[in-house]
């Protein structure tokens, strides 16, 4: 649970304020009052204000330098500087290096909703249209709050306005409005309706673009204008039939393409997913442009409403490489055990969590069992209960779990695996691929980033190959804290186990195979180290089968997977038959149209998209046939799934909950997409573009889901080690995103609620589901991450990058799919 520290005091250092594209006030640092960023038509009868109250002044973590009258004061284990009667911060660190964390605070005032919400408030006056000659106030005024980031007493918050005015404006009209009674800067606001230029809130289209050759590209229309003034309920919006969209050349402004909107889903209509009902409260419609395939940089443009963000159509080289780039630095940013900072990254972090710095890391006697499933809470209290007093002085490195940086555990690892599948479909793309990330080995940078991952579990493997959950921290840390300073708390290394080796050997056979075209030495050290890994943990399955009486049925069912996808690695490593033996004892590929995910009975999409890939000569042609039965199955219900709700969000499983990265990454895309690398069928491609949507922007929020990838991305996940040292978030922070509210109403460990409410508007329960996130740092379902999330978004930016076929493929319609898998093309709605 974060805190929040006692000792937080007005005095802190200040960072930053915030700016907005729509910026219609300078940004005024000692001004505090709330400024008007943006105006634009959300229809050609309903005009949207922007208004942004307040800003976070972050703290920093700074070289404590004494002075005379200093006092430091000690309370529950937090060191407070008092200087000049005053709390300055806390105190951290030893002797020479102790360093001075000073706490953030808001600036600005609240702004003031009762005269907002009073159409009286408003006359909207215009010299060039008759309609608005005399200054008529608006029929009514809708409006919604959201808090922009996170403060215990008052969060800083974004209010839009919805002024429903009693004519459509006039294009190319000027227009005055005054907005009496409302604390702005600027009272008064002036504009000219142009709407071929100005961005309008309710067009929605990505930030990352497309390759020339995606069979795909669309945007969406939609707004939902929140509640009325006297109400918390309704805010549904429906467009009339007809309209056009035009797609337009964004430095001159031509029209390269026009096309009909159309109905994706109306506010009533339900959909297809977990729960079957609206999750956007309002109509939501489409506009597909996928037979545009002309490079160049583009804006979509609905008549009489405005624009979308611009994007980039191209050979990959600005839309999905850099995506794929952004998010592979941010497992960069999530490196543990040393420092960070330039030529690298502009974030900086001193080593943390490194023996040599007095980090004492105690070996546990607890090891995870294969026969019992184990939550958080019983490793933290197996690793506590079972330590002994010997330090192991080779515990370091590996990712960071998340905000904080606790665990280190090995399922971490199936982001490893989803950078080197990319590396083994798109090997020449790899190869060429540039991350700006120290390389530690003579091979491209992507293996470099997946082997400093490996090494912190190799440099732990023990004598006889067996590898455990990892490193746990007995309690996260806390707000206020960074990972250089976080010695206080005890660190554990886990006992091996046969599942985690199962799980690693996986990891490191791939490896081993894939370095051998770019140095036989290392490959040799992970091919080793997963041989090792593999020969334990048979070993250990063996022997626990004999002393326990189980068998395999027994077995944990993720575990027997782990088990299965370990065996097609290590015959794909060793070409070893006896591996092929193995593998066939628990898949389920022996099965004609094999369901390949079954909820607690098998889990084998990955087993099977390895066995489909390995060498003909070391498969069976009727199980790598049922192997490719079985990805296509998952990946048309993913494609019938997104034919069920409005924005193309796509999953193979129904009763998947929509939460932790089902919304902020590209759900499912991977599942697609490897159908479509077995068959070369289109409709499989243009689903895992479609998939790609939501998250990169094309949203009712307009925001990308990843911090740093492209002009608005969240810019407050829950990293402490930034917010704490009063930096920006680094680049490639994928956050969990969107919780589905509907079907999981807030409880007790969403604490944070009650003071974004404070703002919210209205209460965040009362939000449509897809506009629901807060970009508020410490609301820890929403804004916390791990990089388990990150495999998603890696595997599918990645292939989309990398795939071979630019000069060839041909855009294709949309590919929709009925529930029993029977693929057909057509038109979206």
């Amino acid at each position: 649970m974060l805190i929040r520290p006692a000792w937080i005091a007005p005095l802190c250092l200040a960072w930053g304020c915030v700016t907005s594209v729509w910026a219609a006030d300078a940004v005024v640092a000692d001004d505090p009052l709330p400024r008007v960023t943006g105006t634009c038509l959300v229809a050609p009868d309903v005009l949207a204000i922007t208004i942004e109250a307040g800003t976070i002044v972050l703290g920093a973590v700074v070289d404590y330098v004494p002075q005379a009258g200093d006092q430091i004061t000690q309370a529950n284990e937090v060191s407070t500087l008092m200087r000049a009667g005053a709390a300055c911060g806390e105190v951290v660190g030893d002797g020479d290096k102790r360093q001075v964390i000073t706490p953030s605070h808001t600036f600005g005032d609240a702004f003031r909703t009762a005269p907002a919400d009073d159409a009286a408030s408003y006359a909207i006056h215009s010299s060039d249209d008759p309609a608005y000659a005399a200054g008529p106030h608006p029929l009514a005024v809708h409006r919604k709050s959201k808090p922009t980031d996170y403060d215990w007493m008052q969060p800083p918050a974004r209010h839009v306005l919805f002024l429903s005015l009693p004519s459509p404006l006039v294009e190319g009209a000027h227009y005055r409005v005054v907005c009496t009674g409302l604390n702005v800067r600027t009272p008064e606001l002036t504009f000219a309706n142009a709407t071929r230029t100005t961005r309008s809130l309710a067009v929605h289209t990505t930030q990352i673009g497309y390759r020339v050759d995606d069979p795909v590209k669309r945007g969406y229309l939609s707004i939902w204008l929140g509640p009325a003034s006297g109400s918390d309920q309704g805010g549904a919006y429906s467009y009339p039939a007809g309209l056009k969209f035009r797609l337009l050349d964004d430095a001159s402004g031509a029209e390269v393409f026009t096309g009909q909107v159309e109905m994706a889903k109306r506010a009533v209509d339900v959909e297809l997913m977990l729960k079957e009902v609206n999750f956007n409260g309002t109509d939501v419609l489409r506009m597909d442009f996928s037979a545009f395939t002309k490079p160049g940089r583009y804006r979509l443009y609905v008549d009489g409403i405005g624009c979308g963000y611009p994007f980039a159509i191209d050979d990959g080289t600005d839309t999905w490489k850099r995506a794929f780039t952004v998010q592979m630095r941010g497992f960069l940013h999530q490196r543990s055990g040393i420092a960070l900072g330039p030529p690298f990254t502009t974030f900086v972090k001193p080593r943390d969590h490194h023996p040599d710095d007095g980090v004492v890391v105690l070996r546990s006697a607890y090891s995870q069992s294969i026969w019992e499933g184990s939550g958080e809470a019983d490793v933290q209290k197996g690793l506590k209960e079972l330590a002994t007093t010997e330090k192991v002085t080779n515990a370091w490195g590996g990712w960071m779990d998340a905000g904080d940086w606790n665990p280190r555990r090995v399922t971490h690892m199936r982001a490893t695996l989803a950078q080197l599948e990319v590396a083994d479909l798109c090997p020449e793309f790899v190869a060429k691929l540039k991350l700006n990330i120290p390389r530690d080995y003579p091979v491209p940078d992507l293996f470099n980033e997946a082997l400093f991952e490996i090494d912190c579990f190799r440099r732990m493997q023990t004598p006889d190959g067996g590898i455990g959950y990892g490193l746990e921290t007995i309690g996260d840390g806390g707000m206020g804290q960074v990972s250089w300073h976080s010695k206080v708390l005890p660190v554990y290394m886990a006992a091996p186990d046969a599942g985690n080796s199962w799980l690693y050997a996986s990891v490191a056979a791939r490896a081993g195979r894939l370095l051998k075209p770019y140095d036989a030495a290392v490959a040799k050290v992970y091919a080793d180290s997963a041989a090792k890994a593999m020969s334990f943990a048979e070993s250990e399955l063996s022997r626990q089968m004999k002393e326990k009486g189980k068998t395999m049925a027994d077995l944990v069912w993720t575990l027997r997977d782990a088990r299965n996808l370990a065996a097609i690695e290590m015959l794909r490593l060793t070409r070893d038959k006896h591996w092929h033996d193995v593998f066939m004892e628990n898949t389920i590929l022996n099965q004609d149209a094999p369901n390949l995910f079954q909820w607690t009975k098998a889990a084998q999409s990955d087993a099977a998209f390895a066995y489909a890939l390995a060498d003909e000569t070391l498969t069976d042609p009727e199980v790598r046939k049922h192997a490719v039965q079985g990805l296509e199955m998952l990946a048309r219900k993913a494609m019938a799934y997104a034919d069920g709700n409005a924005f193309d969000i796509h999953c193979s499983d129904k009763y998947r909950p929509m939460f932790m990265g089902f919304y902020s990454t590209p759900w499912d895309g991977h599942t697609v997409l490897r159908a479509y690398h077995l068959t070369h069928n289109p409709a499989y491609l243009a689903a895992g573009v479609r998939a790609c949507q939501f998250s990169s922007g094309a949203n009712p929020d307009n925001l990308v889901c990843t911090t740093g990838l492209g002009p608005n991305s969240i810019r407050h996940p829950l990293k402490l080690d930034s917010r704490t040292s009063g930096q920006p978030a680094p680049e490639g922070i994928t956050p969990y995103g969107i919780v589905d509210h509907a079907n999981f109403p807030v409880t007790g460990i969403d604490w944070i609620v009650p003071r974004l409410d404070l703002v919210m508007w209205p209460h965040y329960q009362k939000w449509p589901v897809t506009e629901s996130y807060t970009d508020t740092y410490c609301f820890i379902m929403l804004n916390e991450f791990t990089v388990d999330i990150w495999d998603e978004s890696t595997w599918t930016w990645g292939y989309l990058a990398g795939r071979p076929g630019l000069a060839t493929a041909k855009p294709a319609a949309p590919a929709r799919s009925d529930v029993n898998g029977k693929s057909k093309e057509g038109k979206a709605k």
